[in-house]
């Protein structure tokens, strides 16, 4: 048997990687296609009842609204979990590194890197500066020199919630006692 050539291996893999990019954003283009006919079909609806109700209106007066949808597909609260979660399991860390893990963990794609870097800015930025005020983490900032990122960690002490102040009361010896007003 005669073995394959560097080159001809180079080629077969970096025609592997466009192929699958080909079947992902063929996938995504879709998904985009359906939701688009979607929302073209919903706004000629709307501005049909318009035209019924006020025929002296012209719909296309009626500034859009640009929707942002990114998180719609993550449960109530599971940002702020998980941005703690990731954390807390990690140690320093940086806002790119933390998106990137929700990314995966909730499968949250975009279809442009202006997007997703909105994204991590407005979304996981503005929650870890919110955790930065709030006492909970605490930010490391990175050598200006080389061009290493500020990183975030779990400041020292912080308790994350209510089980987790009983934990450290326990480990340091604290009698813990639990008051019940439902059974008084």
């Amino acid at each position: 048997m005669r073995k394959t050539p560097p080159y001809l291996k180079t080629l077969a893999e970096r025609r592997a990687r466009a192929a699958g990019e080909v079947m992902r954003l063929r996938e995504i283009a879709g998904t985009v296609a359906d939701q688009l006919s979607k929302a073209e079909t919903t706004l000629a609806e709307v501005d049909a009842q318009l035209h019924r109700l006020e025929s002296r209106l012209d719909p296309a007066d009626i500034a859009p609204i640009r929707a942002h949808s990114t998180h719609h597909s993550l449960p109530r609260g599971a940002l702020v979990k998980t941005i703690l979660e990731i954390v807390t399991a990690a140690g320093p860390v940086t806002t790119s590194e933390i998106a990137d893990e929700i990314q995966v963990r909730f499968q949250i794609e975009f279809l442009i890197e202006k997007t997703r870097i909105n994204w991590r800015h407005d979304s996981v930025g503005k929650q870890l500066r919110k955790f930065l005020k709030a006492g909970l983490v605490e930010q490391v900032r990175g050598s200006r020199l080389n061009g290493a990122d500020d990183r975030w960690r779990l400041r020292s002490g912080a308790v994350l919630s209510s089980d987790h102040l009983r934990e450290l009361a326990a480990a340091r010896g604290a009698e813990v006692l639990e008051y019940d007003a439902y059974h008084e």
